[in-house]
């Protein structure tokens, strides 16, 4: 069953890294791939990985944790944060690109960690490998790099109008009034998994982007905690700027 507020602090008991608990939720939902949402929906077709990266696995529990989760509070009539709602059109145009993943190496990340944001460049500019993807980083530099346990981060460049998933009829179209790149990620800490969104519209210049926009808390932190999320998704979304700016140099020479 997909991840809920109530569940948090069993869970945060019982596993003690994202790998557990998601590889706990893979194990549960797909036993045998015979699901409603037949598992191939949500894995990536390359389900090996490089040394030192999580389990695909984990990806497919992510996209079913996103969709799920949403699915229960549309149904209970709970509310739905603007940011999930974003977290779930994502994960309609991964899937519906049959979960393309791309793996970073550690040297590349880190290089392109050390880099500065390129000025003169809007979003808009940068070319994609995919409309959307999921972005593998080696475990040891994401733990240093944001000090926190964290998957992989699944993207997608979002143009305005409706989105729907062509492999689920029955989910919600989702309307995006303007053109907007966004990326997700889960991450693990002593209160459990833990969900974070970003998104920019297109149309923003690349080095003023994370000083335009504030981070946006939906639950209830300290305002310690608050800081702290609010750097680390900066640190994300700094990193997968600059890594799509790296992406567009390389397709161009």
């Amino acid at each position: 069953m997909p991840f809920t507020d109530q569940h948090a602090d069993r869970i945060a008991l019982r596993f003690r890294s994202i790998s557990a608990w998601l590889t706990f939720l893979y194990d549960r939902v797909f036993p045998t791939g015979k699901t409603i949402l037949p598992r191939r929906i949500f894995e990536p077709r390359r389900m090996v990985p490089p040394g030192g990266y999580h389990s695909p696995k984990l990806v497919a529990a992510s996209l079913f944790t996103i969709l799920g989760e949403n699915g229960l509070k549309l149904r209970d009539g709970d509310f739905v944060a603007p940011a999930a709602i974003t977290a779930q059109e994502i994960a309609y145009q991964i899937t519906n690109l049959d979960v393309p993943i791309y793996y970073v190496s550690e040297a590349l990340s880190r290089a392109v960690a050390a880099t500065e944001l390129p000025s003169g460049i809007k979003i808009e500019d940068l070319n994609w490998p995919m409309a959307a993807m999921v972005l593998g980083f080696p475990q040891r530099f994401m733990l240093e790099y944001l000090g926190l346990d964290v998957c992989y981060v699944l993207a997608a460049r979002l143009a305005a109008g409706q989105h729907r998933s062509r492999h689920i009829p029955f989910a919600p179209e989702i309307e995006t009034p303007a053109d907007k790149v966004a990326w997700f990620w889960f991450s693990w800490s002593a209160r459990g998994l833990e969900a974070f969104t970003s998104s920019f519209l297109c149309k923003d210049q690349i080095d003023r982007t994370l000083a335009n926009y504030g981070y946006t808390d939906y639950t209830n932190a300290t305002p310690d905690l608050v800081a702290q999320n609010n750097e680390s998704t900066d640190k994300v979304s700094a990193l997968m700027l600059k890594l799509l700016c790296v992406l567009m140099e390389v397709n161009q020479c």
